[in-house]
């Protein structure tokens, strides 16, 4: 009897991790829902015309004499990596964090921009 006992103990605790596991019913059913599948991605807006407005701004800036022609081509040429990052950027899509750190660069720059033609920076 005290054997009969054992084997049943033992059987019911192998039996209970079985039964305790979730198997989905087979095929499509009324109130199953379909998987969630991502059909549109959004992508960020381009840096492109931030870009146009910091070169008009750098133009300016050497026209009216408060950026010399160094501080113009070196920022000029800053402009242009932010530009060549984009670039490389949007070849494979550009992700959340790779057009935060475009807008971020651009605006760094215009900031700089903004310091060295009112002087603050030289």
């Amino acid at each position: 009897m005290r054997g009969y006992g054992l084997l049943l103990l033992t059987s019911t605790l192998l039996a209970v991790p079985a039964s305790a596991q979730f198997y989905p019913a087979p095929g499509p059913g009324p109130r199953r829902s379909p998987p969630m599948i991502a059909t549109t991605v959004s992508k960020p807006a381009p840096n492109g015309p931030q870009l146009g407005g910091i070169y008009s701004d750098i133009d300016a800036g050497r026209r009216t004499g408060q950026l010399s022609h160094r501080q113009a081509k070196e920022l000029r040429l800053e402009a242009g990596e932010i530009g060549a990052l984009e670039a490389r950027y949007a070849a494979d899509g550009l992700s959340d964090a790779e057009a935060a750190e475009l807008q971020t660069r651009t605006e760094v720059l215009r900031s700089i921009i903004n310091a060295k033609r009112s002087g603050g920076i030289k």
